[in-house]
């Protein structure tokens, strides 16, 4: 998910809503940008301006703002709320520029990655089971890509993209692989996924059937309270967008099929195991924004932001023994590194012990490393880490987290000076 309360660098917001208009939240950039961000899938969506102009990237929006829009080379032409027809269209500036140019835009962002040789990162655009606008459907067009263009296409989230249909879309990629087109996944180690309430798919007429799943499949982050229907959730959804909101997609305690079905994700040849940690949330809302460690008892979130290694290691290599334990470390710290290694060099450096690389390193005791978040305790911390090094730096000796300590460092690619 995009959480777009940590973007910085926005030199300037303007955001205009309609005249008598009750979405008072959309004032907020960052909640504005967090449901959208997930709005945008609609399939109902379509161009509002004249094809001449969105080739341009010349948008003109009438008299009532006034004004023109250059917005070329820009990741969003527009952000406005405006009327077209005398009709209220919100989020109609998105609308234009995320569907009438996503095919070009799409396919220049990816000639523009393999000229430059840094990979993309891709949330599939469908998720459902059933075709048309399946997942399958979405990897076929990312697989096309790869082979139109040669960019390094990396899936995000093959579990919870895949949702149901992991295995079709397993073979599909592996099959791309095998022809030597340059595709990479990850997993996390659970069946349910994360997002906001303003995802679209929720309020899709056809969720259910579309998905194979009920509305108590969506659970609310603050409360736990889980959906009655389709109507308890749209009037949820009107009220607060981007409430975050866990979604159960695969039942691993109960049905040995989604079993099999994560373990097909999180165990595919070659996959990094990442966590795609959510923002800690408080009782109000608000995400939770200072440093005490441990965490304050309220703070949620998915437990994959507090356990999600450890469970790897704990479950699929410690209990089940699904692969060894350098093959467990391998997924969860060498093969990140070569994901960005060609585009990023200090990546080389990454993952690995060895001479001249980074003095990032973990001792753990093996039996009894584990995670301790569950979804009703969240923020549990793991166990069984004895010592951690960061930068050559001691984070935690004896298994006690020195909270004072910062000596992590980002790590750049290089970049061309203008």
């Amino acid at each position: 998910v995009h959480d777009f309360t940590r973007k910085t660098g926005v030199v300037h917001t303007e955001i205009v809503l309609p005249e008598g208009s009750q979405a008072k939240w959309a004032l907020d950039r960052s909640v504005l940008w967090n449901a959208v961000e997930f709005a945008e899938k609609r399939r109902d969506i379509r161009p509002l301006l004249p094809k001449e102009s969105i080739q341009r990237a010349e948008l003109f929006i009438g008299d009532d703002l006034g004004g023109q829009v250059k917005a070329e080379g820009a990741k969003d032409l527009l952000v406005v709320h405006h009327r077209v027809d005398a009709v209220p269209q919100e989020h109609a500036g998105h609308r234009l520029t995320r569907r009438s140019m996503v095919g070009s835009l799409l396919l220049q962002r990816r000639q523009l990655a393999a000229a430059h040789n840094v990979p993309t990162f891709t949330h599939v655009a469908y998720m459902s089971r059933i075709d048309p606008e399946s997942a399958a459907e979405a990897y076929i067009r990312l697989i096309g890509y790869a082979g139109a263009t040669g960019a390094h296409m990396h899936i995000c989230h093959f579990n919870s993209s895949s949702k149901t249909d992991i295995e079709r879309c397993a073979a599909l990629v592996a099959k791309a692989q095998a022809q030597g087109l340059p595709i990479t996944v990850e997993a996390y180690p659970y069946g349910t996924g994360s997002t906001v309430l303003a995802a679209a798919f929720f309020s899709d007429p056809e969720f259910e059937a579309r998905n194979g799943l009920g509305y108590d499949s969506v659970q609310r982050v603050t409360d736990g309270h889980r959906f009655r229907d389709r109507a308890e959730l749209l009037a949820a959804q009107a009220e607060e967008p981007s409430t975050l909101v866990l979604w159960h997609v695969l039942d691993i305690e109960n049905n040995p099929h989604h079993r099999d079905l994560l373990d097909m994700s999180v165990l595919y040849p070659g996959g990094a195991i990442a966590s795609d940690a959510m923002p800690w949330t408080l009782p109000d809302g608000k995400a939770y924004t200072g440093d005490a460690w441990p965490l304050p008892d309220d703070a949620t979130s998915h437990p994959r932001s507090a356990g999600c290694f450890t469970r790897f290691i704990r479950e699929w290599v410690r209990e089940r023994r699904k692969v060894s334990l350098l093959e467990g470390i391998r997924k969860c710290a060498l093969i990140p590194a070569e994901i960005l290694s060609r585009s990023t060099p200090a990546m080389r450096a990454k993952g690995r012990l060895q001479a001249g690389a980074d003095a990032d390193i973990v001792v753990f005791d093996y039996e009894t490393l584990s995670d301790r978040a569950t979804f009703s305790a969240m923020n549990r911390p793991s166990e069984g880490v004895r010592h951690l090094i960061v930068s050559g730096y001691p984070l935690i000796s004896d298994g006690v987290l020195d909270v004072a300590a910062r000596p992590g460092r980002p790590v750049r690619r290089p970049f061309a000076e203008t």
